[in-house]
């Protein structure tokens, strides 16, 4: 799924695909902000004025394609207009590289810029001094016809160096999408993991602390420590007078002997799953479970109700809990 094609670069899933092409093109309009402003303060607002656009924040990779060929054809016609010399051919053949760099944009579009590019260099240079040809051996100031060998040269390593710099661009910013994606895709399971095994605000409040010591030592010292550190604060919070539900699953022993792992695992979770929901339909929550036994705490109407009031609601809730419980398993 993650694992690109070698010629085209694409992503065998289409969400993935389209995921990465709003990326890279966000990052590509970034990029090309900054180059564009650095180049022409003053131009360079007007040009990068249409990425401000709701349509063109969604795909700014088409703005970007489109204004890469506007300053290639742009450049074609100045260059018969202004720049009839070798030294127009010059700039001419150095040109991709600047685009390519400033606008970064990927590689089946680039190659096709690139050919786009050399295809009207070389009508340009035939329009400019006919059709005659020149030979390695002779300067390339002079005015012998076509495009001199040193220049043809040139033109062919730069098109090799631009469609090189651009596969490897996209292909090193697609591996380096995937790992982001998959490590983000980890660390959600594993929150989904943390929070089914304690409540939302344990899980909250030990990711936060260990965000912020990590943050504090800068990253100095290794992963243990930090873990050593946060794992040796208790996550404590006053709730008060709360009701307190245990249910021990009974004759256990006996069901590890003779039960195969995977059907003890399918019964542990098919019942906790059970006291799950009988704990959240009566507002009593969930504290943990080790082992066999299953651990929950009426205390959701105490925030709610003041006194004794609140007290009451959590405890007769936390007993409808428990004959329910008792009444699904019986």
């Amino acid at each position: 799924m993650w694992k690109p094609s070698i010629l085209t670069l694409r992503f065998q899933s289409n969400s993935n695909e389209c995921s990465f092409q709003q990326k890279f093109g966000d990052e590509a309009a970034l990029n090309f902000k900054w180059a564009i402003r650095t180049l022409f303060p003053l131009m360079g607002e007007v040009v990068a004025l249409p990425l401000w656009i709701s349509r063109m924040r969604t795909k700014p990779e088409d703005y970007l394609t489109v204004m890469a060929v506007l300053a290639v054809m742009g450049f074609q016609v100045l260059k018969i207009l202004l720049l009839r010399s070798a030294s127009g051919e010059i700039c001419g053949i150095y040109l991709p590289l600047a685009v390519a760099a400033g606008a970064r944009i990927r590689f089946l579009r680039i190659t096709s810029l690139v050919v786009l590019h050399n295809v009207l260099l070389l009508l340009g240079s035939w329009l400019n001094f006919g059709i005659e040809t020149c030979g390695f051996d002779q300067e390339m100031g002079e005015n012998c016809g076509f495009l001199s060998g040193y220049i043809i040269v040139q033109q062919f390593a730069v098109t090799i160096l631009v469609i090189f710099y651009a596969y490897q661009a996209e292909r090193f910013a697609r591996q380096r999408f995937a790992r982001d994606t998959a490590s983000e895709a980890m660390r959600s399971q594993d929150m989904d993991l943390l929070q089914g095994m304690f409540p939302e605000e344990v899980v909250t409040h030990i990711v936060k602390s260990f965000g912020q010591r990590r943050h504090k030592e800068g990253g100095s010292e290794g992963l243990e420590s930090n873990e050593r550190r946060v794992s040796s604060k208790h996550a404590c919070q006053d709730q008060g007078v709360v009701t307190v539900l245990f249910c021990d699953i009974c004759d256990f022993e006996n069901l590890v002997a003779t039960l195969q792992p995977t059907e003890l695992v399918q019964l542990l979770d098919r019942a906790f799953m059970m006291f799950d929901r009988i704990c959240e339909s009566n507002q009593v929550t969930k504290i943990e479970t080790v082992g066999k036994t299953f651990m929950a705490a009426g205390m959701s109407c105490s925030k709610e109700l003041s006194g004794e009031a609140g007290i009451t609601a959590d405890a007769r809730n936390t007993f409808l809990s428990a004959a329910h419980i008792l009444k699904k398993v019986a």
